[in-house]
């Protein structure tokens, strides 16, 4: 009886070797070439941050609100826009007072400063006179204030703090 040869169709395993290891080289290849953009883009993330709030009624109807911005970024800050909410006051004025350095215009409850150019680790005092229009200003009364940086590139970073008039 002959026996027959069965052929197996297949790759050998040498071949099966040599393939697995340039897969995994060129694995290894396109993480090296996206992992670091990655992580460096991850660790320049914009961030900016309230470190002082402070409100202090000069009379019934009008307190002095300072708010001191830092910028945690890795870029410039060109413009920050400031938004206010007082208790359960609806109607009041705000005019700005400090940085001369920049342009601020103040519309409803919300305060834009244009060219304020605050370099990465910088910190800026913003000075707001609000006046309650028709009410008078408690002591005691909860102040919201919300920041968000617009950097040099156009991307942003919000931050936000909550005080008591004093």
């Amino acid at each position: 009886m002959k026996t027959k040869r069965m052929l197996h169709k297949g790759i050998s395993e040498m071949l099966a070797i040599v393939l697995g290891v340039v897969i995994a080289i060129a694995i290894g290849v396109t993480l090296f070439a996206i992992l670091p953009g990655y992580v460096t883009s991850m660790s320049q993330q914009q961030r900016v941050v309230i470190t002082s709030l402070t409100a202090n009624r000069v009379d019934t109807s009008t307190f002095i609100l300072t708010v001191s911005i830092k910028n945690l970024g890795t870029k410039n800050i060109a413009n920050i826009s400031t938004y206010i909410s007082i208790g359960n006051i609806q109607s009041y004025t705000i005019t700005p007072v400090n940085p001369a350095s920049s342009t601020c215009s103040s519309v409803s409850q919300q305060v834009q400063c244009t060219n304020l150019n605050l370099a990465p680790g910088q910190e800026r005092s913003l000075v707001l006179q609000v006046k309650v229009v028709g009410g008078q200003v408690q002591v005691g009364t909860l102040v919201n204030v919300a920041i968000t940086a617009t950097y040099d590139d156009k991307s942003s970073a919000a931050a936000s703090a909550t005080t008591y008039i004093m």
